[in-house]
């Protein structure tokens, strides 16, 4: 090739062209434009151009793709398996000149300590694959999974601040490996050859951990991730609640959480975000109990007609299980219909209700029996079959979901865990998403005594006319008012990284000063959770 031709081509061709060349060998590594046409599609009406992908294997490979990326001023955006649904997919924050690193291909599950309760994984570790290597190892830990799907990134959610059944994830996450943006490696907490590294997060000095989550200074090539320890008894209730009945049950929920140990996470959901979440279910069911669609939702509607549905999990010895049971049933029985399920019972009355014909029951069994696994680590694909494109059975339930003619988007506020603070948050919710014709899905987790989440979202469908560029204004009014009421999101989507940093705010003028530093190229993600 001729030095004049060299020399006319665009930035980001020369530096696939190197990877290609030079750092990534063989098939599939170096995608162009064309060919990283797949990237672009997400759950919304979002529009990027991805200019080229490339998918390294080993640390080494990153901070050599790193180097040309300085070297050649291209913008890299890195994903671990590009799950981030509802905020984005795998698309970046700009609109043109990006090249995405997809992690996906670096997933080894680099150590396991089942004594002291963590895994060294790397980002394209997915939870389904974590959970089948601690269940080989007969580990007496598990993986606290999402309802995000078996394959998803376990470390990627968890820079994201994601939320799992039992615990928050930023709290599980340490010991970072990072390529930054400058080409430094950086190992966080102690660094490396120190005994209680994977086990004392904080380190010594000021701690770095947080640098990397929700940023773009550099690229998490590994993290430690904590498990959790398997309880000897657990049970999972189940209670169906009025609208009127809301906020006494969450004032009852924070006072029951202050006054015995029930650590785990609360959900409650509303009944637009159930049947949303049910309908392949319902019909699944529908076919196997040879039950027309409307019978089988009407029994459904029964047992889980009520307007919110709160599940949670109480666990521990059998004498505590025991007393947080008689706590639960005091507390919420008065409330709305209570039910508590041992995973033996739920497999013993979904066979005793098909026998016997109790088609309500088996129904409402039967969808505890799908979700509960999620409770115990195990992550279900049950929550994504809503996506599933019947016409293209060859995709995987995770593929589905940014390719499904279906859309949504999410916004996910924290609140007080007060009873007044979840109806405003509610009321709020219905009466915006209302005014652009959509109904709010919701669910409500609570985390701690003291913190409520929101997880709302609206689904609509990407071929009706404006409806996607709706949701989107939707989305954005939604932000907006809650903000204005304290209820800030702890995540958005990358077309609203303007509600979040503000270039008068002192917060997000040192995280601007801070990339100067640590990406003083600015190749790492511009724009993502950052003013530049």
């Amino acid at each position: 090739m001729s030095s004049l031709r060299v020399w006319s081509l665009k930035p980001v061709t020369l530096f696939l062209q190197a990877c290609a060349g030079h750092v990534l060998r063989g098939a599939g590594r170096v995608l162009d434009e064309d060919a990283a046409r797949p990237y672009a599609e997400n759950t919304g009406h979002l529009s990027r151009t991805v200019s080229g992908v490339v998918r390294p294997e080993t640390v080494e490979e990153v901070m050599a793709v790193v180097e040309l990326a300085k070297q050649f001023a291209v913008a890299l955006y890195p994903v671990s398996q590009g799950r981030n649904w509802g905020f984005g997919s795998r698309l970046p924050v700009r609109e043109a000149g990006n090249v995405i690193v997809d992690l996906s291909r670096m997933n080894r599950i680099r150590h396991l300590d089942d004594d002291d309760g963590y895994v060294i994984i790397e980002p394209g570790v997915t939870q389904a694959q974590l959970e089948a290597h601690l269940t080989d190892a007969g580990a007496k830990h598990f993986l606290d999974v999402t309802g995000s799907g078996r394959e998803t990134s376990v470390l990627g959610n968890a820079l994201e601040r994601g939320i799992a059944y039992n615990s928050l994830r930023v709290d599980a996450l340490s010991a970072l490996e990072v390529v930054l943006g400058n080409g430094q490696r950086l190992h966080t907490g102690f660094g490396q050859n120190v005994a209680t590294r994977h086990t004392y997060k904080h380190g010594i000095g000021p701690s770095l951990d947080g640098l990397f989550f929700q940023s773009n200074f550099g690229i998490v090539t590994s993290g430690t991730y904590r498990l959790l320890r398997r309880r000897p008894q657990h049970l999972t209730f189940h209670l169906g609640l009025s609208a009127e009945a809301l906020p006494e049950f969450v004032s009852r929920l924070r006072t029951l959480r202050e006054e015995y140990p029930f650590d785990s996470i609360v959900h409650i959901g509303n009944r637009a975000r159930t049947r949303f979440t049910l309908q392949p279910l319902v019909n699944q069911y529908a076919r196997e109990a040879n039950l027309s669609p409307e019978r089988a939702w009407a029994a459904v509607d029964r047992e889980t007609g009520n307007e919110w549905t709160a599940v949670g999990n109480i666990k521990g010895t059998r004498a505590v299980v025991a007393e947080l049971e008689r706590a639960v049933k005091k507390t919420f029985g008065p409330l709305g219909a209570l039910r508590l399920y041992s995973p033996r019972l739920l497999k013993f009355g979904t066979a005793v209700s098909r026998v016997l014909g109790l088609t309500g029951l088996g129904m409402k069994l039967k969808v505890a029996s799908t979700f509960d696994g999620l409770n115990h680590g195990v992550p279900s694909d049950a929550a994504l079959h809503a996506f599933v494109d019947d016409g293209n059975r060859a995709l995987t339930p995770a593929e589905s979901v940014d390719r499904s003619r279906t859309g949504f988007s999410y916004c996910v506020p924290l609140a007080p865990l007060t009873g007044f603070d979840a109806q405003r948050l509610v009321d709020t919710a219905h009466r915006v998403c209302g005014e652009f014709g959509f109904t709010a899905e919701m669910t409500l987790n609570a985390l701690t005594a003291q913190v409520l989440e929101a997880v709302i979202s609206v689904s609509f469908s990407k071929d009706q006319a404006h409806a996607p560029e709706r949701a989107s204004r939707c989305m954005r009014a939604l932000h907006t008012g809650l903000m204005a009421q304290g209820y800030a999101p702890y995540r958005v989507s990358i077309e609203l990284m303007d509600l979040i940093a503000q270039p008068a705010s002192a917060q997000w003028q040192t995280v601007k000063q801070l990339k100067e530093v640590l990406d003083p190229h600015r190749i790492i993600a511009p724009g993502r959770y950052n003013l530049v």
